[in-house]
C-alpha cells in the first residue's frame, strides 16, 4: 500500500470538454486528478456525474485507464458538464461551460471524512465553487483534512465581486496556489488593491505573506512559469518551447507536475524543467490531460 504521502485527492469539476469535432474527459481537477494518477501517485477525485449516457461514458473511460471512481457521485436529475471548447490561434482556447449541472452538486458524505484523513495532497478551485452545495463541500473536506499539501487554482475568468468571499476563504486553507496573468490581475481587481506594486514579484510577495503560501505557481502558458518561493523569493523557469497544438490542459499539466515534482523532493532547478517538459507533452497534442489522447 502506498503510503498518504503519495495521495492526493482532487475535488471539483468532471466534464466532457467538447471540441469541433472530438471530446475528452475534462474539467480542472479531473485533469490533475489523472495526470497525478498517470505519474505514479494514488489519485482520487471527488466529483458528480448525472445518470445519463455522457456519465456512463465518462466512468467507462476512468475504469479503462485503472482509475478509482470510489468518490465519484451521481445525481438523479443533473446532467453530466460539458464544456464547449473552441481553438483559436497559438493553440488558445476559449470556453462555454454549462450551468446548473451535476459538478455544482457535490454533496459532504461520511466517506469524504475518512479520505481527508488519508491523503496528503488535496487539489480544488475556484470555478468549481460556482454553487453553495459544492462550494459546502469543499470547505468542509478542508477542514477536515490533514494532508500537508492543500492546492488552490485561482482559475477565474471574470472580476465579479461575488467571487470575493469565495477566494479569500479559499487562499486561508492554501500552502500553493497556481494563477496566471490573467487570474493576477483579475484577484488584484475583485480584492481593490490598488496601493501594491505592480510587479509581479511584489504582488506574489503580498500575496504569499497575507495568506501564508509556501508557493505560488505562476504559468505563463508557452513561455514556462514562475516559482514563488515564500523562502526564497521569485525564480523563472522558460520553456524551452515545443509545437502547440492546444493551451487547453497548460496549467493544469503545470501544477500536476508541480505536485509530483514536490512529492519526489526534486532540486529546484530539476524541478523546473520536470514541469516544464510535462507542460510541453500537454501542449503538443490535443485534449487537457495526458490520457486525452489515450
Amino acid at each position: 500500500m502506498k503510503s498518504a504521502r503519495n495521495k492526493i485527492a482532487c475535488i471539483g469539476q468532471l466534464t466532457w470538454d467538447a471540441y469541433a469535432h472530438y471530446r475528452f474527459i475534462g474539467g480542472s481537477s479531473a485533469n490533475v486528478a489523472l495526470n497525478c494518477h498517470r505519474l505514479g501517485m494514488e489519485s482520487y477525485l471527488v466529483s458528480k456525474i448525472g445518470q445519463d449516457s455522457d456519465g456512463s461514458a465518462l466512468l467507462d473511460k476512468l475504469h479503462q485507464v485503472g482509475f478509482n471512481t470510489d468518490y465519484i457521485q451521481i445525481a438523479e436529475d443533473k446532467d453530466t458538464a460539458v464544456v464547449y471548447v473552441s481553438n483559436k490561434q497559438q493553440g488558445e482556447v476559449s470556453y462555454r461551460c454549462s450551468n446548473d449541472v451535476a459538478f455544482d452538486f457535490i454533496e459532504y458524505q461520511p466517506a469524504l471524512s475518512s479520505l481527508a484523513e488519508r491523503i496528503n495532497f488535496v487539489y480544488f478551485d475556484i470555478i468549481s465553487q460556482r454553487n453553495s452545495t459544492t462550494r459546502s463541500t469543499i470547505q468542509q473536506f478542508l477542514e477536515a483534512t490533514s494532508a500537508q499539501y492543500i492546492v488552490c487554482d485561482i482559475n477565474i475568468r471574470n472580476q465579479s465581486g461575488k467571487l470575493r468571499r469565495i477566494i479569500d476563504r479559499s487562499l486561508q486553507h492554501a500552502t500553493i496556489v497556481k494563477m496566471n496573468r490573467l487570474e493576477l490581475v483579475n484577484l488584484l481587481a475583485i480584492f481593490h488593491y490598488t496601493d501594491v506594486p505592480r510587479d509581479v514579484e511584489s504582488l506574489l510577495s503580498f500575496l504569499a505573506d497575507k495568506y501564508s503560501i509556501d508557493y505560488i505557481i505562476f504559468s505563463q502558458d508557452i513561455a514556462g512559469f514562475m516559482l514563488f518561493d515564500r523562502q526564497k523569493g521569485l525564480v523563472q523557469f522558460s520553456s524551452p518551447g515545443s509545437s502547440i497544438i492546444d493551451t487547453s490542459g497548460a496549467g493544469d499539466a503545470l501544477v500536476s507536475a508541480f505536485i509530483v515534482g514536490l512529492l519526489q523532493n526534486k532540486p529546484l532547478n530539476e524541478l523546473g524543467n520536470f514541469c516544464n517538459d510535462f507542460t510541453s507533452r500537454i501542449l503538443s497534442r490535443y485534449g487537457p490531460n495526458i490520457i486525452a489522447s489515450e
